[in-house]
């Protein structure tokens, strides 16, 4: 799950999740998930989204995402 999305971006199930290149140490571009629905509710400062992963959550040592 991601949180704290702006309301202002736009988010389509199916879109491809990547990596931002704003670690030294994981490159820009690498697609990570898959997004399967968002949660834009009207008033709310943020919009969720689910991701379906492409990788083994148990084989993580780094995770970092940093949004726009």
């Amino acid at each position: 799950e991601m949180r704290y999305i702006p309301q202002t971006d736009t988010i389509v199930p199916q879109n491809n999740v990547m990596t931002s290149g704003n670690t030294p140490l994981i490159p820009e571009g690498l697609i990570i998930g898959i997004i399967e629905e968002n949660t834009h509710e009207p008033g709310a400062l943020f919009q969720e989204a689910m991701v379906r992963p492409l990788f083994e959550k148990s084989k993580l040592s780094i995770v970092s995402v940093i949004l726009p």
